[in-house]
């Protein structure tokens, strides 16, 4: 059952981003597209992972989750919730998903972007850490033997499951307040 939610319902929240259709409100300001609307996910997933990784293993002192993912560190999710949401507010801007046309709609946008952003890229951590629950629960040390020491092919894929359920339903939530 677990593996059928996970895998089948949550990625299909995942799959379902490709094919939104154009979508844009009364004012202008959000238009959402399968293709811009993926990238801008998947710009925030990759860059949280990086920028978390990077910073951590550099100045990282103060474990995050120790029974869990014992090399994960505050200073890392710190630092990948930040400039992984400022990431995805320049992925927003350069693929078109938002258009604003005057200083008040910039500075709501860049306000609105951020914080959406932020929730998506704090539930690209929470993806990590939840996958990495599960195979501390099940004493799996990989999810798969295709890409040795990193942790399979499941593993490159449990922060864009929950981020990318997390933004389908935002998106749908826009929806219903827009149309």
């Amino acid at each position: 059952v677990l593996t059928l939610t996970y895998c089948g319902l949550i990625m299909g929240y995942v799959i379902n981003i490709r094919f939104l259709e154009p979508f844009s409100n009364v004012q202008g300001l959000i238009f959402f597209r399968g293709g811009r609307s993926f990238g801008y996910l998947y710009t925030i997933v990759v860059s949280t992972d990086l920028f978390a990784y990077l910073i951590g293993t550099k100045i990282g002192r103060h474990k995050l989750c120790v029974d869990i993912s014992p090399n994960k560190s505050v200073e890392g999710a710190v630092a990948g919730l930040v400039l992984g949401s400022l990431c995805g507010l320049g992925a927003a801007f350069l693929l078109g998903i938002v258009h604003p046309r005057n200083t008040s709609e910039y500075i709501f946008t860049i306000i609105i972007t951020l914080l959406v952003s932020m929730l998506i890229s704090f539930t690209v951590q929470i993806g990590d850490l939840v996958a990495s629950k599960l195979k501390r629960t099940y004493d799996i040390k990989d999810f798969g033997k295709l890409f040795p020491g990193h942790g399979g092919v499941l593993d490159r894929f449990d922060s864009l499951i929950f981020s990318g359920a997390v933004y389908y339903i935002i998106v749908l939530i826009i929806q219903l307040f827009y149309m």
